[in-house]
């Protein structure tokens, strides 16, 4: 799937819309969605804005080149959370799903999806 700010590599069975300006992504027959939206931005803190987001103390990120990346469990829910900075843009990508119903090809796909997401970069 290309959009104008991002590509992102969905299995052939996944949906996508677009609600609000948000990018929805979900397998019909799975147990959660995957939700995309894009800011614009000027030197963002990534580390922080992920933090404040996620509302926990002391979680462990995962720091990439442009990127920062965590997973989470919090009120009976699944979370794995990304954030992504090119030169002008900032995406904000979760996925979400209940703690009890995790299905690991499912969490499979959604590390694929969330691995294959690229924010375009203005030249």
């Amino acid at each position: 799937m290309t959009s104008k700010d991002f590509t992102i590599k969905l299995p052939e069975n996944w949906k996508e819309e677009l609600e609000d300006f948000i990018y929805n992504f979900y397998d019909p027959n799975g147990n959660g969605a995957i939700q995309v939206s894009i800011h614009p931005h000027k030197n963002a803190d990534l580390i922080g804005t992920l933090s404040k987001s996620a509302k926990i103390k002391g979680i462990t990120l995962i720091e990439k080149e442009n990127s920062v990346e965590t997973n989470f469990v919090r009120d009976s829910k699944y979370w794995k959370m990304k954030i992504v900075k090119s030169n002008h843009k900032i995406a904000f990508i979760t996925y979400n799903c209940y703690n009890d119903n995790i299905d690991p090809y499912e969490i499979r796909a959604v590390n694929r999806i969330f691995n294959s997401f690229k924010l375009k970069q203005i030249k």
